[in-house]
Formats: C-alpha cells, sequence, structure tokens
C-alpha cells in the first residue's frame, strides 16, 4: 500500500494536470461559442446604417437602393445570438409627396425596449422633412410621426441622429439646409416617448474669420448622466473641417460651444465607462486628397481632451464606425483599399491590436464595407457591413460578423485573415469554405494530426505553429488530397494550422497536443 505522502503527490500531479488541459480547453470550449459569420440577400438593400442588441438577439437597420418612382422605406432585419434571421420588416414613413427616396439614418433601443428609427423622407424635390418611426420588437410598427415639414423649396432638414433619456423622451438632430442667402445651422428636436414634439432648436455655426465656408454635417448626441446633451457636429472652411462640441441642458439651451483641438470630420460620439466622452474623427481630408487618417479622442463632458490616439501610416479613404467594448476597450474601423481594418485601443488610448479582412483571394474585385461596429453583451462585438460581388452591378449582400473580444472568429487567430464569401446563391451562410478538415484537433499521444484537404485552392503549405508563434511543421499540399503533421517531437500545448495559399492564409485552425 502506497504511503499516504504518496497518494497526495499523486492526486496533486493528476489535479495538476487537469487544471493545466482545462485552462488549455476553456478558449477552445469559449472562444467558438459566439463567433460567426452571415450572409443575407435581400434584393433592394444598400448597406447596414445602425444596429443595436436587444435580449434575445440584434437588430440591424439597412438602407435601401432607390428605384426611379418607387420610395422604398428602411429595412429592419432581427437575428438572434447566433446570427439566425428571426424577421425583416420594412417600417414605412406616414404619406408623402414625392418619388424622392426615403433615407433612414439610426436606430436605436428605447427605455421601454422598442426600436426608435429616425431619417429623413422628401415631400418635394427640393425639400426633405424629420420623421421617427415606433416599431416593436417584433417589427409592428407602434407610431410614425413626421416633423418639420416644409413644402418652401430652400428648407431641407437633413436628418441624422436620434438618442433617448431615460424616461423616454428623445431628441432628433440634423442639417438645416437653406438654399437662400441664409447659412445652414443644426437642428435638434425634442419628443416624448409617444412622439409628440416638445421643443426644437437651431444652432448656428461659430463664427468663421476665413472665406469659403461650406457647412457641415451633424455628429451623434450622447445623454450624460445628468440629463445635459453633449453633441458634435463639424464645419468646413477653406478646405479644413473643424469639429464643434456643444453642450445643452435637457431643455435645449445651449450652454456653451467649443472648437474641438482636432481637425477632421466627426463622425461618432460614445459614453466611455468611466463617463467621459469618445469622439472618432476623420483627420486626413486635412492633409491628403483622398485620405482620412483615424483620430480617436477622449473628451471630458466639459469638452477637454484627455488624449489622442492617431495610428500611424494608416491614410484610410474611410472612416466608418466606433464602438466600447464591455471592458473598456475600444474598437473602431475603416477602409484603406480594398480590405477592411479592425484596430482596437485600450481605455487609455494605447494600442492593443488590429485585423484586417479582405473578399477571398479569387475574387479580387469584389468589395466589402464594414459599415457599423457593436460592443456587445458577452464581451465580443458585432459588425454589420455589406459585400458587392464585382460585375454584378448593385447586388449588394448584407454580411455580419459576430466576433471575440480580439476581433478574432477563432481563438487567437493572425493580424490578417481573409474573409471567404459563399458558394450558395440566395442568401446562404457566409460561413467559410472548409478547406481542409481535421480527424480530430486532439489527437492521441504520439499520433499524427490526420488533415483532410478540399478543394479550392490548388496547391498550399500547410504549416504548424506553436502558442509563441515558433514554425513546427511544414509542408506541400495539394487540393483534395490527405495529410498528416507529425506530433512526436512536440511539447504538450496549443498549436494553430495553417493552410496557405498564393494570396496567403486560406484557413487557420486550432489544434491540442497532449502527452
Amino acid at each position: 500500500m502506497a504511503p499516504a505522502s504518496a497518494i497526495g503527490c499523486t492526486s496533486f500531479s493528476v489535479m495538476k494536470h487537469f487544471i493545466f488541459y482545462l485552462s488549455l480547453l476553456l478558449p477552445l470550449l469559449l472562444g467558438a461559442q459566439n463567433t460567426w459569420t452571415k450572409k443575407y440577400d435581400f434584393s433592394m438593400t444598400d448597406w447596414p446604417w445602425s444596429q443595436v442588441e436587444v435580449s434575445d438577439g440584434y437588430v440591424i437597420m439597412m438602407a435601401c437602393q432607390y428605384v426611379e418612382g418607387a420610395p422604398i422605406p428602411p429595412v429592419l432585419i432581427k437575428v438572434d445570438k447566433q446570427g439566425e434571421l428571426v424577421w425583416a420588416c420594412t417600417p414605412e414613413p406616414v404619406v408623402y409627396f414625392s418619388d424622392s427616396p426615403i433615407t433612414p439614418h439610426r436606430c436605436v433601443l428605447a427605455p421601454d425596449s422598442t426600436l426608435l428609427v429616425c431619417g429623413r423622407i422628401a415631400t418635394s424635390d427640393t425639400t426633405a422633412a424629420v420623421f421617427v418611426i415606433k416599431v416593436s420588437q417584433q417589427g409592428e410598427i407602434i407610431w410614425n410621426k413626421l416633423y418639420k415639414e416644409s413644402y418652401r423649396y430652400y428648407e431641407y432638414y437633413w436628418t441624422e441622429q436620434i438618442a433617448t433619456w431615460p424616461n423616454g423622451d428623445f431628441v432628433v438632430t440634423g442639417v438645416y439646409y437653406r438654399y437662400d442667402d441664409t447659412p445652414n445651422s443644426m437642428f435638434l428636436l425634442k419628443c416624448n416617448a409617444e412622439g409628440d414634439l416638445l421643443d426644437d432648436i437651431k444652432i448656428n455655426y461659430p463664427p468663421v474669420l476665413y472665406a469659403g465656408y461650406e457647412g457641415g454635417d451633424s455628429g451623434n448626441p450622447v445623454i450624460l448622466p445628468d440629463g445635459d446633451i453633449f453633441f458634435c457636429f463639424f464645419a468646413r472652411w477653406n478646405t479644413r473641417y473643424h469639429p464643434i462640441l456643444n453642450r445643452l441642458d435637457s431643455n435645449l439651451k445651449l450652454k456653451w460651444q467649443k472648437e474641438a483641438t482636432v481637425m477632421g470630420r466627426s463622425y461618432e460620439l460614445v459614453m466611455a465607462s468611466d463617463g467621459n466622452i469618445l469622439m472618432y474623427v476623420e483627420g486626413g481630408y486635412n492633409n491628403y486628397p483622398w485620405g482620412a487618417d483615424p483620430i480617436v479622442q477622449k473628451l471630458t463632458p466639459d469638452g477637454d481632451s484627455l488624449w489622442t490616439y492617431s495610428p500611424p501610416g494608416i491614410n484610410s479613404q474611410l472612416c466608418h464606425d466606433m464602438s466600447v467594448l464591455t471592458n473598456g476597450n475600444i474598437v473602431f474601423t475603416g477602409t484603406p483599399d480594398y480590405f477592411e481594418w479592425l484596430r482596437c485601443i485600450s481605455a487609455d488610448g494605447h494600442y492593443l491590436w488590429h485585423r484586417k479582412f479582405r473578399s477571398p483571394v479569387d475574387k479580387p474585385n469584389d468589395r466589402m464595407r464594414f459599415q457599423k461596429v457593436m460592443g456587445t453583451s458577452d464581451g465580443g462585438m458585432l459588425i454589420a457591413g455589406y459585400y458587392r460581388h464585382a460585375g454584378t452591378g448593385g447586388n449588394y449582400d448584407a454580411i455580419l460578423l459576430k466576433l471575440d473580444g480580439n476581433g478574432c472568429l477563432m481563438p487567437d487567430c493572425d493580424v490578417e485573415f481573409y474573409l471567404t464569401d459563399t458558394k450558395e446563391p440566395g442568401g446562404g451562410s457566409l460561413e467559410r469554405p472548409p478547406y481542409f478538415l481535421l480527424r480530430t484537433n486532439m489527437p492521441r499521444p504520439g499520433m499524427p494530426i490526420e488533415v483532410r484537404l478540399g478543394e479550392g485552392f490548388g496547391e498550399g503549405r500547410l504549416r504548424l505553429f506553436s502558442a509563441a508563434g515558433r514554425l513546427a511543421s511544414e509542408q506541400k499540399v495539394l487540393e483534395n488530397s490527405q495529410a498528416e503533421v507529425p506530433t512526436r517531437s512536440l511539447s504538450p500545448g496549443i498549436y494553430v494550422l495553417v493552410l496557405e495559399g498564393r494570396g496567403g492564409a486560406l484557413q487557420t485552425e486550432r489544434v491540442l497536443v497532449t502527452f
């Protein structure tokens, strides 16, 4: 009979190994639960304008392509936590007087868990009014309202954003354009939870000392804990963009207005977890004819800058959206060329990581755009965008990517990987084609990793990397074949198996090598 001390040591050793393997398996088990890609085929959809998380899924608002003589309302789609379509609806604004298009801009979740959709609707060829629609989470219209309806040819209400107070009141913002000699201005409408107009104001741009003033656009309002509105828009004069910060009380009375310390087109305001404000700016328009370096600036509720982050060498042509994750990290997206990037910085403005996504290597002329990004309650993120097939004119498919908190579809992904398109017509899921399949991702001790290779890549290289990024093995492979990756000389741990083609990594899978 073994001494008690030996039994204790054996038990400890078994427990130690159990904890070790559990620590290796948990990322595999947990990381794959809430990551997926989906494609939705709606013939008239253009691209996503807004998205919100609801208790049992996500709601995404799509703009629509305009067909002459047939104005089309926005399309709302609801998907569950796995991206499966629950319903799609087209909430139509009140009666309109023109065949000009309807343009939705923002969808938000109201305190009573309903959805508020705002946008602009043409009342003639040269005038536009504000609409707001309240929709249940079942896709049913509760009410719709039309505001600032005008028949004067020189008035145009370009609706941009909407935000709500805890009591259900909401504010709509936008640009008031004039086609006479009156300068443009920003407008704000305050309404109660039933959509009744309570007040409205216009905010003029600050005095401009230089010639060449051209007006600007509206940034989204943020409701502060005390009920005040933190609001930003950008004005442009002498080809330079100037973000203008504003703070108003809950009765739309302007408290102060100041110019931001950064230059560029302000696009997004987000409340940080510490009560300060994050502002996303396209800064490169001041320096490059076709570029827009992203800028993220953190501001106090009084408009003072705390820090500014601008990644070097991006020169992105478009900056899209920004969001805060549950851990306080900040993610933002943009488009330098034929790929989309996703970048993450910490809550104090330090670089953490970036990812690149592009269309399949065999479809270099297809285009993809990440229009909106949103942190999700499980610690990950949801990206809504569109995929445009080359040579098909206006054939846009809506795409959703549910990524983990590190911007990955699989745990510990590489800096760059490719988003591949579905081969199924008519709105199948946008899952990556299985270029290879593993017999098991946890081979028995001493046994090789058995790989069955699919088709679509011709000739490639199958490489095995350690978790530290060291190359453990490499071999040439052909499509429609089988391969074995030896493991006898490997230390126990997690490895990454990568299939590479001529255009880069085609598929990546994690493998747990045991004793």
